[in-house]
């Protein structure tokens, strides 16, 4: 369990590569915490709490649930260097259970009012990504929403919207 220090997810989320998932617990219960916590948990695939002192967020607890789903029984990728992210982002990808690849993704930065994020590329590479057929973001609170996949010899690549705070990008074989 890492205990509300990010850090600890970093180190301790191998550990959870045989059968015992990671948890990432908060001990604040405001809505900041309540969302990191969701978006550790998207990062690191691991499994969050829930208190009922976070009654008040609960809907932040109805929007990414959905989402974290997503990662319910999820495997690690081992193939080298599957996933390639812009600086603005943070994630991994997985194996879901239905074999798809889930790339877990959490903006890494804010910007000034006045500047946007630009146009960027996730790429991810794999040994069986020729047979990806579509890029489908599931974000919290919102319905899923298909995204244009580019593919080349390093494998395939996919742009999330720029206001994208954190979400699952499924590749479906």
């Amino acid at each position: 369990m890492a205990e509300g220090s990010t850090w600890l997810c970093d180190h301790l989320q191998y550990y959870g590569i045989g059968r015992k998932p990671l948890f990432f617990l908060m001990y604040h219960y405001d809505d900041e915490h309540v969302e990191l916590m969701f978006q550790k948990a998207l990062l690191f695939g691991a499994g969050f709490a829930s208190y009922p002192a976070a009654m008040p967020s609960r809907d932040l607890y109805d929007a990414y649930l959905p989402v974290l789903e997503r990662l319910y029984r999820r495997r690690w990728v081992f193939d080298p260097a599957p996933l390639q992210l812009p600086p603005s982002f943070e994630g991994q990808v997985y194996r879901g259970e239905t074999g798809s690849l889930l790339v877990s993704l959490v903006g890494a930065m804010r910007r000034l009012s006045e500047r946007s994020i630009p146009d960027v590329s996730v790429q991810v590479k794999t040994a069986d990504i020729a047979d990806v057929k579509q890029a489908v973001l599931h974000r919290p609170g919102q319905p899923p929403e298909p995204l244009a996949l580019g593919r080349d010899s390093q494998g395939v690549s996919f742009s999330p919207p720029s206001d994208l705070v954190a979400g699952v990008v499924e590749l479906v074989f």
